[in-house]
């Protein structure tokens, strides 16, 4: 707590260097927090694909395949010389995976991502390897389309990263926002002030001067339990004002309650 007093004015404030200190803490941690997030989210929204297999048979030997990936930045087209499909196994520890590749005389495409639907791979892979030894089927086209699923998955991790940065930073500058009481002789006024870290003050509550019939430090109770003390203000309608920080001792809060029976000729609070 700081007390600046000249002879028209006195100012107490309530805000402790920690606070400061902590505030700042919760802007890194939070930004620790839900970078991540948000990008995985944008990962997830911005690369999400969808994968078609496009055949056409001009004769019994002759095959015209396309491999189309389609995603929000753009859609590439491979012609490509399919000679079949298979499945691919993986056990990555907690069951096994899978996924569908596509072959050609160079190279294995991956048609899917790993999933743990083996069936409809199978049933996937069926439809290509028949398509590639009966000639007498002409059109094939296979579609795969994940974006839905990204789409979804990263939405809900942006909205999720978006609540824990506003959460993070109001927490952060709350607690860096200094609650000031204000004793102007010249105004007459008691103001509580809030200023926040940029600089911006607002007037929260103002009372005349006149209307404070005593003030000193009081006794309350901790979320614990504990014995705890404040700073307390009565006014003449009976409404008391408390400052809404407390300690276990109250020493600075007689200094201060002491501070401001002189600057206004008051009696302690009883």
């Amino acid at each position: 707590m700081k007390i600046q007093q000249t002879p028209e004015s006195l100012v107490i404030d309530s805000s402790h260097p920690s606070f400061a200190i902590f505030g700042t803490g919760c802007v890194f941690a939070t930004m620790y927090m839900t970078i991540p997030l948000l990008a995985m989210g944008l990962a997830f929204i911005l690369f999400s694909e969808q994968i078609t297999l496009e055949c056409r048979r001009f004769n019994s030997s002759q095959i015209s395949c396309e491999f189309i990936s389609s995603t929000v930045f753009q859609k590439k087209t491979i012609p490509i010389q399919l000679r079949g499909a298979e499945i691919e196994r993986m056990n990555d520890g907690d069951g096994e995976s899978y996924r569908l590749l596509l072959r050609t005389p160079t190279e294995k495409l991956s048609f899917t991502n790993y999933g743990s639907n083996e069936l409809e791979l199978k049933q996937l892979a069926s439809q290509i390897n028949d398509f590639v030894q009966y000639s007498e089927l002409k059109v094939l086209k296979l579609r795969k389309d994940d974006r839905w699923t990204g789409y979804l998955w990263g939405g809900s991790l942006l909205l999720i990263g978006i609540g824990l940065l506003h959460i993070g930073l109001n927490f952060s500058k709350a607690l860096r926002t200094k609650l000031l009481w204000l004793f102007d002789k010249n105004s007459g006024k008691f103001q509580i002030i809030e200023k926040t870290p940029s600089g911006k003050t607002q007037i929260v509550r103002e009372w005349m001067l006149h209307q404070i019939s005593q003030t000193g430090a009081v006794e309350t109770e901790g979320m614990d339990g504990d014995r705890m003390y404040t700073l307390q203000l009565e006014l003449q309608s009976g409404e008391k004002v408390r400052l809404p920080v407390s300690s276990a001792t109250s020493k600075e809060y007689e200094i201060a309650a002491e501070s401001i029976q002189k600057f206004l000729n008051l009696k302690a609070s009883s």
